[in-house]
């Protein structure tokens, strides 16, 4: 949540991780983040566009064809170029959130 300082704080025993990685159009890629997501933002950096995979996510096709899911265990799963969130060569930040 945002703070009146205009800084983020995290929930009481919730986690977040940030990172990157680089798209190689490989299908149901996890990017694994050290825990159990409840929402991961991404960007990505080939035309600066965020994508939002939200809790309870089940191949969230609503944006993207071809879908991403939240992995049940541990990060996030992207699938290949059909969707926008693994295409070889781009770059990829994510912010998540643990449940």
């Amino acid at each position: 949540f945002l703070k009146d300082d205009g800084t983020w704080a995290v929930a009481a025993g919730k986690s977040i991780a940030t990172g990157s990685y680089v798209g190689d159009n490989t299908d149901n890629r996890q990017i694994s983040v050290g825990f159990k997501c409840s929402l991961v933002i991404a960007l990505y950096t080939w035309d600066f566009c965020a994508v939002i995979i939200p809790g309870k996510a089940s191949s969230f096709n609503s944006v993207l064809t071809g879908g991403t899911d939240l992995h049940a265990t541990d990060g996030f799963i992207v699938f290949e170029t059909a969707d926008i969130m693994n295409l070889t060569g781009v770059t990829y930040y994510y912010w998540a959130i643990s449940e």
